[in-house]
């Protein structure tokens, strides 16, 4: 038997479980955190005491049942917000498996990845499938566990995954709460199987057989130019075919459907489904939409997740599916332009202090090869677009060797495209089934009627599309640039020396070595994090002790300095990206894009972002600032058209109203019935004069003017009383409002 110290040689210690052996139920959770390294004990701190309430709120006792960790010490990198590391699991693995067999648990409700993972990671990965939490939260598996005998477990998001996610924190509790009947009924329940049965996917381009069902899937696919490229249909589990566009087949489709009343169709985003089965002729007199009914009973809307979830069935992602093809296609092109930059001496002209054009291939070259190599991800295609070359490089590169590759369907050989684009509408056919089923049980028909309803509304929106000022986005990019470039100017005066402001490890090197401040969480690869959140912690930090303390000694000032033109810089560059430079492939020929329009189901609000149909992450068209000077111009940049004008509507404070309605509460529907008030100016006065007295001078007519509080800090409490309003509403964590919170000057 493996023995295992009280104490390992750092300090950290040995945390025991607690309940009764043997136990039928087995609650396990990851490894001990500060407050359970202290103690010995396990779920004593934050995390343990949320659980305990948790669980005695479902009936699971402490001291009735079992409680455990997978590991037994506190993580090397805990501290340090890093990850678990694999030699510590497999190091308390054995004590793992000693546990097990005196607990010999009938059902085990393991919390967290890595806790999943030990006890069904194993039996998951062969049946072919990848265990992620997305898809397994919630659900039953029979299994053999470490110890040689066998038993149910349902994994779930660990509890302090909701802390910061309140999307996780509703999936963990109905799944804690559908464990807790489980083990009070006894019986054995419904288990998750793998799908192994064989598949009958066919491509037709003459006749097509007698539709003969009562429910029929559908799914289109398009083509890198955006244009439709074949639908196919099941009316039979395990079968579907494929019929492309302006094939007989696809004619004859066109017309069954027009004749058939009485066939409910089944799609998946019928928002995006109804504009290119409209084009090719098919009418879907009555349907159903299995991401809509996913969404309203929370969850996950991906039909790849859904698909192994309910059906046991493993999907492949439309980017796996191209990328061998346009690797090659990219591959081949690369050594077009390579050979390119070696014969043309402008090539090697530097443009201003920056790279010439022909180092910028000769890098990506270098990159691409040694990535091979290496057996790292070789995506030529991401690197080029990704890459700091300007427009101007590009356009030289189109000009001489013609345009980037693209990928599609057409690219994949036969077999494989048609067993990729039927297995959709089979799966989005069998989903139906348990999601109605789920749709329900939770009384959400109605709920999910209504979000039916705006399909087609938000189908015709996405095809007409938006309108883009081309000439006014360019002058917009061009500014974008040169404000780019003098930020990154002052960047490194503040610095001192030369660096990259889109290198992560540069930036780490400036912020926690030079200006040496603390580290606020380390990566999966043990680096310290640079990401956005993490550095705009730091400099709300500095900010808030110039404001306690009246100033800051030199380095930190520096750092604050340096900070706030990072800030900057990101918020341009990502702009600039995603809304402008990245706007330019989105374009159709009558310059207008064509967002991907779709329904959320936690807040009802129309959504737009995402993949589109080539696989590229499309620009969020509802989703841009409109408190800075740059996202105004960008928003400028749409245009309604000739003849036209832009109107705005909006529901007053719908949400809000609701809540007060269901609520009850006198105070809210007093101010929401009288115009006159103003229920987020009230809620700021309430929350930080009325109930904290943090800032008692504050009074409602100071409220939607900001208030200076230092030279760097204007106090926006109008917009944190909204904040919180909508926050209650919309799930607003304590981090995201203490970040929220950052953003309009209050530390």
């Amino acid at each position: 038997m493996t023995r295992y110290p009280r104490y390992l040689p750092d300090g950290r210690a040995y945390c025991v479980g607690d309940g009764p052996q043997p136990s039928d139920v087995l609650l396990l959770g990851e490894s001990p955190g500060v407050d359970e390294d202290a103690s010995g004990q396990c779920f004593v701190g934050r995390t343990g005491q949320t659980c305990n309430e948790l669980w005695k709120r479902v009936g699971l006792e402490r001291g009735t049942v079992r409680v455990e960790n997978v590991l037994c010490y506190k993580p090397e990198l805990y501290e340090q917000d890093g990850p678990i590391q694999q030699y510590e699991l497999e190091r308390d693995r054995p004590r793992l498996v000693q546990k097990l067999a005196r607990c010999r648990p009938r059902y085990t409700f393991a919390m967290g990845a890595h806790a999943a993972d030990a006890v069904l990671g194993e039996y998951v990965r062969s049946a072919g499938h990848v265990l992620k939490l997305e898809w397994a939260c919630g659900i039953w598996f029979e299994v053999e566990l470490p110890h040689g005998e066998r038993g149910y477990v349902m994994p779930a998001y660990h509890p302090s995954a909701g802390f910061h996610d309140t999307t996780m924190a509703a999936r963990f509790w109905r799944a804690l709460e559908a464990f807790a009947a489980q083990t009070r009924a006894r019986t054995p329940p419904d288990v998750w199987q793998p799908d192994t049965r064989p598949v009958d996917y066919k491509r037709y381009t003459d006749s097509v057989p007698l539709i003969a069902s009562s429910e029929v899937g559908v799914d289109t696919e398009w083509l890198s130019d955006g244009s439709v490229y074949c639908a196919t249909l099941s009316w039979k589990d395990h079968a579907g075919i494929l019929v492309e566009r302006d094939s007989w087949a696809a004619r004859s489709i066109a017309e069954s459907s027009q004749r058939a009343n009485d066939i409910t169709w089944i799609t998946h985003n019928a928002a995006a489904d109804l504009g290119p089965l409209d084009d090719l002729g098919v009418v879907l007199h009555r349907y159903d939409d299995t991401m809509l009914m996913a969404r309203v009973v929370g969850e996950p809307g991906s039909l790849k997740t859904l698909a192994t979830r309910h059906l046991g069935v493993r999907m492949t992602e439309y980017d796996d599916v191209l990328k061998p093809y346009r690797e090659a296609k990219w591959w081949a092109w690369l050594k077009r332009v390579r050979r390119e930059a070696l014969k043309r001496s402008s090539w090697g002209v530097r443009q201003g202090t920056g790279w010439s054009l022909r180092t910028y291939v000769n890098s990506m070259w270098s990159a691409a090869v040694g990535g091979l190599l290496s057996d790292e991800d070789t995506d030529i295609s991401t690197r080029w677009r990704t890459c700091n070359a300007s427009e101007e490089y590009r356009a030289r590169v189109r000009k001489a060797i013609g345009p980037e590759p693209t990928t599609d369907l057409r690219d994949v050989p036969e077999r494989e495209r048609v067993e990729y684009a039927c297995k959709d509408a089979d799966v989005t056919r069998r989903l139906a089934r348990p999601l109605r089923r789920l749709v329900e049980s939770a009384n959400a028909t109605e709920a999910y009627r209504v979000d039916l309803a705006m399909a087609p509304i938000l189908g015709r929106l996405r095809r007409v599309g938006m309108l883009v000022d081309t000439e006014r986005l360019r002058a917009l990019e061009v500014d974008m640039e040169r404000e780019l470039k003098r930020i990154v100017a002052e960047m490194k005066r503040v610095a001192g020396h030369e660096f990259n402001p889109s290198s992560t490890p540069d930036i780490a090197r400036i912020v926690f070595n030079e200006f040496a401040q603390p580290v606020g969480r380390y990566t999966k690869m043990d680096k310290p994090s640079t990401e956005a959140k993490q550095t705009e912690a730091i400099r709300n930090r500095l900010l808030a002790r110039k404001a306690e303390h009246g100033g800051l000694d030199e380095r930190d000032e520096k750092a604050l300095e340096f900070l706030g033109l990072l800030v900057e810089h990101r918020h341009i560059d990502k702009l600039k990206s995603t809304n402008v430079t990245g706007l330019w492939s989105f374009l159709d020929s009558g310059g207008r894009i064509h967002p991907d329009l779709r329904m959320e189901a936690a807040s009802g609000r129309c959504v737009a972002g995402g993949r589109d149909e080539r696989g590229l992450e499309t620009p969020n068209a509802l989703a841009i600032p409109r408190r800075s000077d740059w996202g105004k111009r960008v928003r400028q940049c749409y245009i309604a058209g000739e003849g036209l004008k832009y109107v705005v509507a909006d529901l007053s404070q719908i949400e809000l109203r609701v809540m007060a309605d269901l609520s009850g509460d006198e105070n809210m529907v007093s101010i929401l019935n009288d115009p006159k008030r103003n229920v987020h100016a009230e809620t700021a006065v309430y929350i930080f004069n009325t109930r904290s007295g943090k800032f008692p001078g504050l009074k409602l007519k100071d409220v939607k003017k900001p208030i200076v509080a230092d030279s760097a800090t204007a106090i926006s409490f109008y917009d944190a009383g909204k904040t919180l309003g909508f926050g209650m509403l919309f799930g607003l964590t304590e981090w995201g409002g203490q970040q929220q919170f950052a953003k309009v000057g209050l530390m």
